[in-house]
């Protein structure tokens, strides 16, 4: 079971990620009142 557990965790971040992306979730500007915080 140990052999498979990787892979299933990238199953599900794969698939988190391409969920993420799409949909009402695409966003190109935050929502009124967010906290944005710029990481570069």
């Amino acid at each position: 079971m140990q052999i498979f557990a990787p892979f299933i965790a990238l199953a599900g971040i794969l698939a988190a990620a391409e969920g993420a992306c799409t949909g009402p979730n695409a966003r190109t500007t935050p929502p009124p009142g967010a906290i944005v915080v710029d990481a570069t």
